[in-house]
């Protein structure tokens, strides 16, 4: 009895962690088929937003699919991703075939301060919920 009970606990939080999970991946999936309609549309205008939207949907991208296959701890995916981002953003002076742009750094800076606001705000949402989102 009391295991049937402790199972029927467990139900809920398992189905929450797998759906947050795949919630993770879609949006992920999602950010880079935005990436691929931007590139169309960079190919056509020219404006600083669709040139930095690049930088700032990897973030995106990076930082949920890290969420998705590895971590439960978002805070450090998102600071992880970033810093990763960053990184390569700095090694891209390094390299003859990519640009260094000031707006790509500024842009990846500013989607990891974007998704990290979101995780706060789901953070806060759960709190509000007893049966929360699983964050």
């Amino acid at each position: 009895m009391e295991l049937c009970y402790w199972l029927r606990g467990l139900w809920p939080s398992f189905i929450s962690n797998i759906s947050s999970k795949f919630l993770f991946l879609i949006l992920a999936f999602f950010a880079y088929q935005v990436c691929g309609e931007i590139a169309g549309l960079r190919a056509q205008f020219s404006s600083l937003l669709l040139d930095c939207a690049p930088s700032f949907l990897a973030v995106i991208v990076v930082t949920n699919l890290n969420a998705f296959l590895f971590s439960r701890e978002y805070g450090k995916t998102i600071l992880a991703s970033t810093l990763g981002l960053l990184g390569y953003e700095l090694l891209q002076i390094y390299i003859s075939e990519r640009t260094f742009d000031y707006l790509d750094i500024s842009a990846t800076i500013g989607a990891g301060l974007f998704i990290y606001s979101v995780l706060i705000f789901l953070r806060r949402m759960k709190k509000a919920q007893p049966d929360g989102l699983g964050i």
